[in-house]
């Protein structure tokens, strides 16, 4: 899907949008993969 037609003209908005941001990177494990990981070992257990 494009959104913008010009991969430069999306690159300038996005650099307009964020260019008083930090940056955050956050590592570790995603809780929400381990709940949905534990659902899905819940419903094939009840199956």
């Amino acid at each position: 899907m494009q959104v913008f037609g010009d991969e430069v003209l999306g690159a300038a908005v996005l650099d307009r949008l964020i260019h008083l941001c930090e940056v955050i990177s956050i590592n570790g494990p995603s809780s929400r993969l381990t709940y949905r990981l534990q659902a899905i070992e819940r419903e094939t257990e009840v199956a």
